[in-house]
């Protein structure tokens, strides 16, 4: 079930942000992204499926089995997702984590998206993205430790962690 805007009534939703006054009361707004934008909620850039499944891995670290699973939102099985080769909703990357990521290592090699092996600036793209990315979360770091939005700026700093962790394994940030 999709929710409108509500702001403009038109657009279905697609950004969702709760806000947290000084005296702790919640207030969620629903916004399609032009609206979000005319409100001057910085845009997120969607992160890849591969980002997805290694960011999943991460967190879950051991997933149960998914043999005869099935997705509790669409109900497609991972022998569905074998015979179509797309699965029913994005929930299912999640219950099919354990499963999809060796296939991906199998077909692609990896189960990360690398880039031509020969091509310097693909990576230097990554990292141009990855470091502007950075930047503009060091700016809602400070903007939402200002606003005292502790819980957004504990996600924040450690997606900055991360970022950096990550860079710096790659040699693209001085320590």
């Amino acid at each position: 079930m999709s929710m409108y805007c509500q702001r403009c009534q038109k657009e279905t939703a697609s950004v969702h942000v709760t806000e947290i006054d000084a005296h702790g009361a919640k207030a969620e707004r629903h916004l399609c992204e032009e609206c979000a934008k005319a409100n001057g909620v910085p845009p997120v850039p969607s992160p890849s499926v591969f980002a997805l499944f290694k960011e999943l891995m991460e967190k879950t670290g051991n997933v149960s089995r998914t043999r005869d699973r099935q997705c509790p939102k669409c109900g497609m099985t991972f022998g569905e997702f074998k015979s179509k080769g797309r699965f029913g909703c994005p929930h299912d990357y999640e219950v099919f984590l354990s499963r999809v990521i060796p296939l991906l290592e199998r077909i692609h090699g990896a189960s990360e998206h690398t880039g031509d092996a020969d091509s310097a600036s693909a990576a230097q793209q990554v990292t141009d993205t990855a470091t502007h990315e950075l930047k503009r979360l060091k700016k809602d770091l400070m903007r939402v430790i200002k606003n005292e939005e502790y819980e957004e700026a504990a996600k924040l700093r450690d997606r900055i962690q991360t970022l950096e962790k990550q860079l710096l394994e790659r040699g693209d940030v001085d320590g």
